[in-house]
């Protein structure tokens, strides 16, 4: 089962696959200086699109935001993508949520999809009802 009781504590061992991958701090890579580099323009990228710089972020903030910009760049996010988020985001009056680089990591695949959408709008479309082509 990948299941042991030790000292009343139920410890679950690396062979368990129903625990998913468990961080280790032996093998947990830690970022390459292109990575930094890259979640660095990234910050700059987000920043530009909200028209201040990025200097205006406190150390704490900073240092959260490069981590998530660091997954984004995992992730294939660009400057330029970020900079677009933020600039389209920040001018948009139905949004009640404040634009931050982490909403633009939970936000960034939907937010890929509108653009993809917006893209394929000289395209024909058919939308399918009820699991049925219109005749």
């Amino acid at each position: 089962m990948g299941r042991e009781r030790f000292e009343e504590a139920i410890v679950l061992k690396p062979d368990d696959s129903s625990q998913g991958e468990l961080a280790n701090p032996a093998t947990a890579r830690s970022p390459t200086p292109g990575g930094r580099d890259q979640a660095e323009k990234i910050v700059s990228g987000f920043y530009r699109g909200l028209g201040i710089s990025a200097g205006t972020a406190t150390r704490s903030a900073r240092r959260h935001e490069l981590a998530d910009a660091r997954e984004l760049a995992d992730a294939g996010a660009t400057p330029t993508e970020a900079e677009t988020f933020a600039a389209e985001k920040i001018v948009d009056s139905q949004r009640r949520a404040t634009v931050t680089l982490r909403s633009y990591k939970f936000e960034r695949s939907s937010w890929l999809a509108e653009q993809q959408q917006r893209t394929d709008r000289g395209r024909p479309v058919v939308r399918v009802a009820n699991g049925r082509m219109p005749e």
